[in-house]
């Protein structure tokens, strides 16, 4: 249901990405541009995308998540990466044709600066449904007076010299149970219009493709390891339009994809089906006939809302162009901020994924550990189909498959932060190295995203069981916090990252993102983070301020996830999930919450230095080791992983 997606077919070096690049500058001279932009992003703003859409990669042979390539006429093409990519982008591009931009470092500028310092009297193009319509109107604000023209160009010029693009998934839409979802699609629906009538809106569109499978209850299989499909959604206050069957022949009905149950979901709500491609077509159409039907013709009645970091250009094109409505912008949609929020059913199927989780991270580590001291062969790409495999026995029918590529990184590619093991390059697992594992799920009742780092062998170094143990201390203190309901994520990530700096140490990744439920592994609209970044990059980022400002609720389900990385040697992470609960009101009516960790999978008790530890850490880690054992022991299916375990979890004593 959820197959790994291979990386996209291209040779990073030679003739191959030369011809690449010169067929599409042959493209930008026959439109009369000078510049042309390439985003990760799909139609949809998603951080992952299907094979068919993977243009940036296939045009740098850079296969990282985050990244956005400018071209020029002249000189070697760009590319901008985060800091969680500056090895592999390193590795990966042809150092004769791509410059690697390292984003956030000092002096290096963003996209839109050096577009300003590069391209004046330049006409750069753009596809205008893959960037979002805010982007390039803040862009076009900064960049105008600089004498740099930015023009939308429908039809991708990527996928115009794609000879061999890969075919549009079209896979089952599938309904998602009542007993999993907690609330029924006309419930959803209802609180969605209520938002539009406060925020005087008569419509809403939905692009981002975890919104409309939130809303509408379904889940598909168009993204690997994301439970979504393709798909837009238009909602008035008395209507409700989804737009489905991406690249399916005309004489293919949109509804083909539904299963029987999700067509009777969708009619019991009064939501029809549009095809796909139809969806700058009709919304104007649509929007007329919404306002046609309203009894109040109030100007109110008559504006659409707009996500600003989800809805593209192309959509927002067709919206503005519709008569008599106009565009409200929100930083987050409803649904965005409705699904961040899990209601009582949702908060529960979580932890039951937890635990069945937890259970086999236990049984695959018990394995390796045993299979490495012994001898055994294992590589990093053996493990990663290992802990899948005994993920899929522990839950059989709750098992979807993968929440994302698993990294499976030993020794000095630990210390890559979104490492992935090829077959051309993998590394044999062996004793006295870092081993570091961050894996997920998808389960129909909930999804997990795991790390844990462990040393197999005789002792680690003493500098090793330090750093450990700081990032160790960092996960004790964000997991212990208690703090004010609506507190912005900047506010708790000193929490992770304070041990670390006691020792001048830092990590270049955040600290906790959102995790939906039996949906993305990322999820908005909130992030903890920020204490990798200056103030002065935080001020001047639009989506960093959006993310890390954005409020912390009970009923948000989330990462702890410090790390710390020695590059070309080693690196460590420790990555739990846990779900945000509130408290009683304290005396004066504040309201406070503290953080679940429903993760229970043990520490590596080798890698931790006693010495550093207060009362209370240890306290933690001990109390937690025996909530691990009494919760997991149960639920392990051989008498190996359980001996294993009660090891594992016996107590740290101080000598």
């Amino acid at each position: 249901f959820c197959a790994l997606s291979p990386p996209p077919s291209c040779v990073t070096h030679g003739r191959a990405m030369d011809a690449r690049l010169a067929a599409l500058r042959a493209l930008m001279v026959e439109h009369g541009i000078q510049a042309y932009l390439v985003p990760s992003e799909d139609a949809h703003g998603s951080e992952y995308v299907c094979l068919c859409d993977q243009r940036r990669g296939w045009l740098s042979g850079f296969t990282g998540s985050a990244g956005t390539a400018v071209v020029v006429a002249e000189g070697p093409a760009l590319l901008w990466t985060d800091g969680r990519y500056f090895t592999q982008a390193e590795q990966q591009l042809d150092a004769a044709q791509w410059e690697l931009m390292r984003m956030y470092e000092p002096g290096v500028p963003q996209v839109e600066q050096w577009l300003g310092k590069h391209c004046s009297g330049m006409v750069v193009g753009l596809d205008p449904a893959l960037w979002s319509a805010h982007r390039i109107r803040q862009w076009e604000a900064l960049l105008e007076p600089q004498g740099v023209s930015l023009r939308p160009i429908p039809g991708n010029l990527v996928d115009a010299i794609w000879q061999e693009r890969p075919v549009v998934p079209r896979n089952p839409v599938k309904a998602h149970p009542l007993r999993f979802a907690g609330e029924g699609v006309s419930s959803k629906l209802e609180r969605l219009r209520d938002g539009l009538v406060r925020e005087g809106c008569g419509a809403i569109a939905l692009e981002a493709l975890d919104q409309v499978a939130w809303t509408l209850n379904l889940r598909g299989s168009d993204i690997a390891c994301n439970p979504v499909f393709f798909g837009f959604l238009l909602v008035t206050t008395d209507s409700a339009h989804l737009f489905l069957g991406r690249g399916s022949a005309p004489d293919i009905p949109p509804d083909a994809q539904l299963s029987p149950e999700a067509l009777q979901q969708l009619a019991e709500a009064s939501v029809d089906v549009l095809p796909y491609g139809s969806w700058a077509v009709m919304l104007p159409t649509l929007l007329q006939d919404a306002a046609a039907r309203a009894r109040d013709h109030a100007a109110r009645s008559c504006r659409i809302m707009l996500e600003n970091g989800r809805c593209s250009l192309a959509t927002r094109q067709a919206a503005e162009s519709t008569p008599g409505w106009s565009v409200h912008e929100v930083d987050a949609s409803p649904p965005e901020n409705f699904k961040a929020i899990k209601n009582d059913c949702e908060i529960e199927g979580i932890r039951q994924a937890a635990l069945r989780d937890s259970a086999a991270l236990v049984d695959f580590i018990c394995w390796l550990e045993n299979a490495i001291r012994s001898g055994e062969h294992v590589d990093e790409v053996s493990a990663a189909a290992t802990v899948r495999e005994t993920r899929e026995h522990y839950s059989k029918e709750y098992f979807v498959g993968e929440s994302f590529e698993t990294i499976a990184a030993s020794g000095p590619n630990s210390a890559i932060i979104h490492y992935k093991a090829e077959e051309s390059s993998k590394r044999d697992l062996k004793p006295n190295e870092m081993f570091l594992l961050d894996s997920g799920a998808q389960y129909i009742d909930g999804t997990t995203d795991v790390t844990r780092t462990f040393f197999f062998g005789s002792e680690p170094s003493s500098e090793q069981r330090r750093c450990y143990t700081r990032v160790l201390q960092g996960h004790i203190a964000l997991a212990q916090a208690v703090v004010p309901e609506g507190i912005p994520g900047i506010m708790l990530d000193t929490f992770a990252r304070s041990a670390l700096w006691k020792d001048c140490l830092a990590y270049g990744h955040g600290t906790s993102h959102g995790i939906g439920a039996y949906l993305n592994v990322h999820e908005g609209p909130f992030g903890i983070g920020g204490g990798n970044h200056s103030g002065k990059t935080i001020k001047g980022n639009p989506r960093m301020l959006d993310v890390y400002m954005s409020p912390v609720m009970p009923g948000m389900f989330l990462s702890n996830e410090p790390g710390f990385y020695q590059v070309d040697a080693w690196g460590m992470r420790i990555e739990s999930d846990m779900v945000a609960s509130a408290l009683p009101a304290s005396a004066d009516n504040k309201k406070w919450m503290r953080f679940e960790t429903v993760t229970k999978v043990p520490m590596a008790k080798n890698l931790i230095d006693v010495s550093l530890l207060s009362e209370n850490e240890l306290t933690w880690i001990n109390d937690y080791h025996q909530e691990v054992l009494s919760k997991i022991q149960p639920l392990l299916l051989n008498e190996a992983a359980s001996v294993w375990l009660r090891e594992a979890c016996s107590p740290i004593e101080v000598a």
